[in-house]
């Protein structure tokens, strides 16, 4: 049998490959077609990272419940707490967010802070206190309502006077006051008096005011109509001109 034949190029070309330097930044062991992607194993680092995140938060959150939870996140924004300082510490901090919010409410209700301030009535109703102090601001609201058109005629006709040139310091003082009163709506203590609706020299012009605008629409109401129609016409316009009163009387 023959010798097979030798190729001198296939030997050069086995050669070259045994003594070929390995590609550089090819890991040992791993082959080219193989190479990591630095990308891919970013990505798998995240989703390590991520899973192991969920793991811990889940595990610290394994006793509490949506609910708690929840109330945890209020009292933080209602304290500025961090939200795991105040889930070690609920109870402390439940109790002064409520009296703190039980304070705020009870300012503008003098009579209802004053109950409150018994510790028997406080432990009764110390959940009930914004339900109650809605109801006091309810039947308080005529009063209220009244002060409020008491003290804008009070500061219009000072302002008036400022701009007559008739003012002076404590008059300006009273402006300040009153804007400042009704911006707060602070309307002081309830007193009997109070309850009456203040001194009848308060409401003086309210009424007045009320009766003579009412007053003057009947009158031009029937000229008017008297106009038009005679003396029929002065009768039905008449209630026409009282009923135009009403807008000059809210005006007033």
């Amino acid at each position: 049998m023959s010798e097979p034949t030798f190729n001198v190029f296939d030997e050069q070309i086995r050669q070259e490959k045994a003594t070929a330097p390995p590609v550089p930044g090819t890991p040992a062991g791993v082959l080219d077609s193989a190479a990591v992607n630095p990308f891919e194993e970013q990505i798998r680092r995240d989703r390590e990272g991520q899973a192991g995140a969920i793991d811990v938060a889940f595990s610290a959150t394994a006793g509490t419940t949506p609910e708690r939870q929840a109330e945890v996140l209020r009292l933080g924004r209602a304290s500025g707490l961090p939200a795991d300082v105040v889930g070690r510490n609920v109870d402390e901090v439940s109790s002064r967010v409520a009296a703190s919010e039980a304070s705020r409410l009870l300012a503008n209700s003098p009579e209802l802070g004053a109950w409150y301030s018994d510790h028997g009535n406080a432990a009764v109703a110390r959940d009930d206190v914004a339900n109650l102090h809605g109801i006091a601001w309810a039947i308080w609201a005529p009063f209220h309502a009244l002060w409020d058109k008491i003290r804008e005629q009070e500061t219009v006709a000072r302002q008036f006077r400022e701009y007559a040139g008739g003012g002076d310091e404590a008059n300006r003082q009273r402006i300040a006051a009153l804007e400042k009163a009704h911006g707060e709506k602070d309307y002081g203590a309830k007193t009997w008096w109070q309850r009456a609706y203040l001194a009848p020299w308060k409401m003086a012009p309210l009424i007045v005011g009320d009766l003579a605008s009412r007053y003057l629409g009947y009158l031009s109401g029937a000229a008017i109509g008297g106009l038009g129609g005679g003396a029929a016409g002065g009768a039905a316009g008449a209630p026409v001109g009282g009923a135009g009163a009403v807008p000059g009387a809210a005006g007033s």
